[in-house]
């Protein structure tokens, strides 16, 4: 045997294996040629021995190759060290399959969700670029969709059980898709699919809800559903295709479908298209708009009602964006879906701090200001350092601010929120519990949670005319008077009228805030306002 030529066959073997993806291909076997003739191989029969490996998610079949070397017939027989020689090249057969099947293995486990046996966000991005690049996506809808009421089946059948529940229903809509669909999970209670438009009413009665029976899990049936954003990826021009874009677009419409009362599934158009070009626009300036000072605060006063003296005053953002005033109604809402709505409540803060230090060093005596907090501030552990950190920075009293959170009816939430109201009266700053009254407020919101002041919405306020009037005078009422057998302050916003006001007096409520008083005004107004403090009514 020619060594030389056997080990440049041998190393020419190794470099085409190396680079290949595959053991079983023509490619392989051209490789092995060389190698087969020197030591008169006749053939190479390759069999598989079919193992299913069983993973948490997902189950692997993995063929096993077993290599079989017949001799060259009419050859002599193989000596010990060509023998030897073979064995060695079925080793690295074996190895080189092993990589391969193992390669596979990565790729299958990178693209899956460990929970719900469906694909991560990963495999739906990749799988959106491969239809556009295709030019396959068009006659698709894709969706963004929220399982709707996990908290109260959390609270009724316990965390476990509303998984699997959950992993039946998840089940159930991908038991619906073909290989040409795709199903993804991206975190949480959240799903995005990308669907045939044909089959989309088969999935959509899914996602309006049904019945998940469960008696082995928690002994009933669990009624599922979803909010759901739908984009429908048409080839009309003004809609750009690109998988980030069709993200953005369905998750645009499934908020919009989570915050509606009325439509679980709500069809990004050309109404949300402008607001989503509106929140990049918001988005994109935000940052530069809190360093130029863009945001500006303005006071609206609370009113005492014995006296009619200022009480106090709410602190309320404005920007001013190109010598315009963006209304508060179309930025708030989305920082509200970032930190960014923290950084304002922030920089507000701030402001109010750094207002209140130049009104007593002038000697004009303050009042107490109220400054909203998002929700978003309840998953920061560090809140309550923080407001003492911007408070302390300017040596003001801590019961000279105010801070004002809206009501929660989320479990999670509603902890988060006892424990940082909790930590704030700890410190000496004062909380008042915003809008109370819409929504869905709870008597355990001010049961539980040790609030100073309660602001009752002006919905709560009996409207003149109205068929109930009587029924809201009596609501109005005994909340007042339960508040104050608690303790709690009360302040009624949007008093615009004497009636409204007579009202607060008949039934002992305190403070008013409102146009009846003022509007909010600059800071220059609501200083020469502190001078004088009394309204003549």
């Amino acid at each position: 045997m020619d060594s030389n030529k056997y080990l440049s066959s041998l190393e020419y073997f190794l470099n085409k294996m190396q680079s290949s993806d595959d053991t079983f291909t023509n490619e392989v076997q051209d490789a092995i040629k060389d190698l087969c003739e020197i030591l008169r191989i006749g053939a190479v029969k390759t069999m598989f021995q079919s193992n299913s490996i069983e993973f948490r998610y997902a189950t692997l079949t993995d063929n096993t190759a077993v290599y079989i070397i017949f001799p060259l017939k009419g050859q002599p027989e193989w000596s010990v060290e060509e023998k030897n020689r073979i064995k060695s090249i079925c080793d690295m057969l074996f190895i080189f399959n092993g990589r391969t099947r193992m390669i596979e293995l990565s790729k299958k486990l990178a693209f899956y969700d460990p929970e719900f046996k469906v694909y991560n966000l990963k495999y739906f991005h990749r799988f959106l670029a491969s239809l556009i690049r295709e030019d396959k996506i068009f006659g698709y809808y894709a969706v963004n969709f929220n399982l709707k009421q996990l908290n109260m089946i959390n609270n009724r059948i316990g965390r476990n059980n509303c998984t699997k529940i959950m992993q039946r229903y998840i089940d159930l809509i991908n038991s619906k898709l073909s290989e040409e669909e795709a199903l993804c999970r991206l975190g949480g209670d959240n799903f995005a699919a990308i669907i045939k438009t044909e089959n989309f009413p088969v999935v959509s009665k899914i996602f309006l809800g049904v019945n998940i029976d469960a008696p082995d899990i928690c002994g009933e049936s669990v009624r599922m559903s979803s909010s759901v954003g739908l984009y429908k990826i048409s080839e009309q021009p003004k809609y750009a295709i690109t998988s980030s874009e069709i993200m953005d677009r369905i998750h645009i419409a499934m908020q919009k479908a989570k915050r509606s009362a009325k439509a679980q599934i709500i069809e990004f158009d050309q109404e949300l298209f402008e607001m989503q070009k509106r929140a990049s626009a918001i988005n994109a300036a935000f940052d530069d708009a809190i360093a130029n000072e863009e945001f500006i605060v303005n006071y609206q006063p609370k009113v005492s009602l014995k006296g009619y003296t200022i009480s106090g005053a709410e602190a309320l953002c404005r920007w001013i964006h190109n010598e315009k005033v963006v209304p508060p109604g179309l930025f708030i809402p989305i920082l509200e879906q970032s930190n960014d709505i923290c950084k304002l409540d922030f920089y507000m803060l701030r402001k109010v701090c750094s207002d209140l230090r130049r009104w007593i060093d002038a000697g004009i005596k303050p009042v107490r200001i109220s400054v909203n907090l998002s929700r978003m501030h309840l998953k920061n552990p560090l809140l309550v350092t923080q407001v003492c950190s911007i408070v302390d920075k300017y040596e003001l009293p801590h019961d000279l601010i105010e801070l004002e959170l809206t009501e929660t009816i989320n479990p999670v939430e509603f902890k988060e929120l006892q424990k940082a109201i909790n930590g704030l009266r700890q410190n000496g700053f004062a909380t008042s519990v915003d809008d109370f009254g819409t929504g869905y407020s709870s008597l355990n919101l001010i049961k539980e949670i040790p609030w100073n002041v309660l602001k009752l919405d002006k919905s709560l306020l009996p409207a003149c005319g109205s068929e109930n009037v009587w029924q809201d005078r009596i609501l109005f009422k005994y909340i007042v008077a339960m508040a104050k057998e608690m303790g709690l302050e009360c302040v009624a916003e949007g008093v615009e009228t004497m009636e409204q006001l007579q009202l607060l007096s008949e039934n002992n409520c305190e403070m008013a805030q409102g146009f009846f008083f003022d509007k909010p005004m600059n800071v220059k107004d609501f200083e020469d306002k502190l001078r004088d403090r009394v309204y003549t009514i």
